[in-house]
């Protein structure tokens, strides 16, 4: 009996010690898990200073044709080592330019207090809190040390110029084995994230014209340094961005469509956010990035692919732009440039004219009857003919 009183001491006064080295498969919440438990494996290694974080779900927005075949599944993995964070999702890797040295997702835990016990998969574990203005973390231990759940609740900007919001992510460890193999960690490949490579050359280097729509705040009209989208891929980023509320947080209110030349060979698509200056997440300099709507695509992300079914994104690289009616005729000379602008409408007439439920019929890609509300508003500028008035700034 002594001795149990003695062990609850120790746990009511002493923070646990996370393992230093650990494997676990897990379960995982996050804001982006699309209210779904996600299966995945954490390689733990604090003494070497590296994680990696694999998870694998279905697109719940992927095309009908898709189902029932591994192009419905999204793997996502994540390393942390010693000069920052890197991610890959389909094989595309990229690293978080802000990221600069190892996060410890555990190192909170030394400040934890005990806060009681609770039953998890029938197992009783012990709770330990740490609570600050912008945080609230738990950890899950049981008695002989093993990590059970980790609960991180933190009031974060998802982007810097972002007004913080609170993201909770919950893992649940499911197995542990006291290890951080070595091998896991072989398949990351720090070169591609920073020179990702390009497709393959074009057998005919002719420029060719592409209709680039972009949802904007208004009278932000610099597209360099943004990214952009064909129809498909922006009437669904549109119907997400406004179904999701994020519209009012981006302060986007008008779509514009530009014909835009482009050298036919594609880099990584960098994942641009804000204007003047934009932060883009990806190391291609120069190629126009292409990557299918939404994110999704088979291989690379749909870099090398015609998209058909899912739409594309287009990122447009500052570097890459052509000056002086210069034509994008060689990685060398320069790689896209504006046509013209075709039109600017309010996104209050998209809705105005149906898109808003068509969205929620649609379900999801290639959100046909979206698309065709998408398209003819931009065709026409008659109302009663479904189009849209050009928006005056």
């Amino acid at each position: 009996m002594m001795s149990l009183i003695v062990s609850a001491l120790v746990w009511s006064v002493t923070p646990p010690v996370v393992p230093a080295q650990f494997s676990s498969s897990l379960l995982q919440w996050t804001p982006f898990s699309q209210g779904q438990w996600v299966p995945g494996q954490l390689v733990y290694d604090r003494t070497y200073q590296r994680m990696k974080l694999s998870t694998e779900q279905i697109m719940g927005l992927a095309p009908i044709q898709w189902e029932g075949t591994p192009a419905a599944w999204s793997n996502w993995t994540q390393w942390t080592i010693t000069d920052g964070t890197y991610f890959s999702t389909s094989g595309q890797i990229r690293k978080f330019a802000d990221a600069t040295s190892f996060y410890d997702m555990f190192g909170w835990v030394p400040e934890t207090t005990f806060s009681g016990t609770t039953t998890i998969n029938n197992k009783t574990v012990n709770i330990w809190e740490l609570s600050t203005p912008t945080a609230f973390f738990q950890y899950y231990v049981s008695d002989d040390g093993t990590p059970v759940r980790q609960v991180a609740n933190i009031s974060a900007a998802r982007l810097p110029g972002d007004p913080a919001t609170w993201q909770n992510t919950t893992m649940d460890f499911m197995t542990f084995e006291p290890v951080a193999p070595p091998s896991e960690f072989s398949d990351l490949n720090t070169t591609a994230a920073l020179y990702p490579p390009a497709c393959p050359p074009p057998e005919d280097p002719t420029p060719v014209v592409l209709d680039m729509y972009i949802f904007h705040p208004s009278g932000e009209n610099n597209i360099s340094g943004q990214d952009t989208a064909d129809a498909i891929g922006d009437a669904a980023f549109v119907c997400l961005d406004v179904l999701s509320n994020n519209t009012k947080n981006d302060n986007y209110s008008v779509v514009s469509l530009y014909s835009v030349e482009v050298y036919p060979q594609f880099g990584q698509y960098k994942q641009c956010n804000h204007y003047e200056p934009s932060y883009c997440i990806g190391a291609e300099p120069i190629l126009v990035g292409r990557e299918g709507g939404l994110g999704y695509g088979q291989v690379f992300q749909g870099q090398c692919t015609a998209n058909d079914l899912i739409g594309s994104w287009y990122s447009l690289p500052p570097a890459g732009q052509c000056a002086n009616g210069t034509r994008p005729t060689s990685p060398d000379v320069c790689t896209w440039r504006i046509v013209e602008k075709v039109k600017t409408i309010d996104v209050k007439c998209l809705f105005q004219r149906g898109m808003f439920d068509a969205c929620k019929a649609d379900v999801r890609l290639p959100f046909p009857k979206t698309t065709n509300i998408f398209v003819t508003a931009f065709e026409q500028d008659d109302p009663s003919k479904g189009g849209c008035p050009p928006y005056q700034e």
